[in-house]
């Protein structure tokens, strides 16, 4: 899996720098299925998964879920940077 449109996350949380990396290798992520009323999403940012970093193949599907990481900014500031989650690098 690989984080695009900013830096791969460090110390288990997105940050922002420099914009010269597009595209970084997310680490190993454990996915726990989790009743959604039990769920702690304060200091987390929700970032869609596509399955190519154009976001969507020729039929206008790509995609697949999304995934809460943690974050110490703001949704809206990874929103603008564009941030997603990508399954192959094309």
């Amino acid at each position: 899996m690989w984080l695009c449109s900013t830096p791969g996350p460090t110390e288990h949380s997105l940050v922002h720098q420099s914009p010269r990396a597009l595209i970084q290798e997310m680490p190993v992520i454990r996915m726990t299925p989790i009743e959604r009323h039990k769920l702690k999403l304060t200091g987390t940012v929700e970032v869609p998964i596509y399955v190519t970093s154009s976001r969507r193949n020729s039929m206008g599907e790509g995609y697949v879920t999304s995934l809460h990481l943690p974050s110490n900014q703001h949704n809206s500031f990874w929103i603008l940077e564009g941030v997603c989650l990508i399954l192959n690098t094309d």
